[in-house]
This record gives C-alpha cells, sequence and structure tokens, in this order.
C-alpha cells in the first residue's frame, strides 16, 4: 500500500514537472503552444454551469429568507386566531388543530426545501473547485 501512495505520488510530481516544464518553455518561445479546441469548450461549459449555479443559489437563498419570514408572519397570524377564538365557541378545537396542522405543513415544507433542493444544490457547488483545478 504504501509503495502505491509513493508510486501514485511520484506520478503526480513527475506530471507537474512536466506541466511546468513545457509552460516555462512556451512562455519564453522555445516550444509551441497547443490549443484543444475540445477541452477548451468543456471548459467554458464548466464555466457556465457554474455561473448559472451559484445564480441558482443566490436566488434560492433569498426564496428560503422570504419564505421563512412568510411562516414567522403566519405563526403570528395563527396565534393571534387562535386569541381571538374563544375556548366555548362551536368548532374551537377545530380551528386549532387546523391553525397547528397549518403551521406544520410550513415546517414541513422549509425542511423538504432544504433537504431536497439546498442541500443537492450546495453538494453540486461544491465540486466545481476541484473541477476547475483539474482542468487547469
Amino acid at each position: 500500500m504504501a509503495d502505491q501512495a509513493k508510486g501514485s505520488l511520484l506520478t503526480k510530481s513527475l506530471k507537474k514537472w512536466t506541466r511546468t516544464k513545457t509552460k516555462v518553455l512556451q512562455n519564453l518561445g522555445k516550444a509551441e503552444k497547443t490549443f484543444d479546441e475540445r477541452i477548451d469548450e468543456h471548459a467554458h461549459k464548466l464555466e457556465r454551469q457554474q455561473e448559472v449555479a451559484g445564480k441558482l443559489h443566490k436566488e434560492l437563498r433569498g426564496y428560503i429568507h422570504c419564505a421563512k419570514a412568510m411562516q414567522a408572519a403566519s405563526k403570528n397570524l395563527y396565534q393571534v386566531l387562535q386569541e381571538t377564538y374563544e375556548e366555548d365557541w362551536d368548532d374551537y378545537e377545530n380551528v386549532k388543530s387546523q391553525l397547528n396542522s397549518l403551521e406544520l405543513m410550513w415546517h414541513n415544507y422549509l425542511q423538504s426545501l432544504n433537504d431536497s433542493v439546498n442541500e443537492p444544490l450546495n453538494t453540486y457547488m461544491s465540486h466545481f473547485p476541484n473541477l476547475r483545478v483539474s482542468i487547469m
């Protein structure tokens, strides 16, 4: 296992040294620069994906922030409605259970939004730095 790690480290070091040598020679004009249109195209697509994902992430954070504010406003409204409806009125228990149900729905919605959209998007965006290093 240690031999594999040493071999891998040696291989990576030699590869990096070769790339550095080639770049230095290219900058000095001693070697011809090569261009790969497919790599450039894929790099451009990666940049575009990162840009769009960043924009989506920003808008999603704003949406979640507004949804949390709406949840808080709704909770305040439900509390006032519950205070307004007196215990001896007809359907008091029904109104109370409906309001509790609405609060639970808000909580579940925000939890679902975080679990099914925000966390996967964060994971997706965390891959971009590694991909950019691999391309460069």
